[in-house]
């Protein structure tokens, strides 16, 4: 694999991560509305 296949690995994870992050705080903040 050539080094610019991980750093765009690297930062797909990292967009997954925050995407994943975001979701779950938008969904807590919405229960607690509950």
């Amino acid at each position: 694999m050539q080094p610019t296949n991980v750093f765009i690995i690297l930062f797909v994870i990292s967009l997954v991560i925050s995407a994943i992050g975001l979701v779950f705080a938008f969904w807590k903040d919405r229960q607690k509305k509950d």
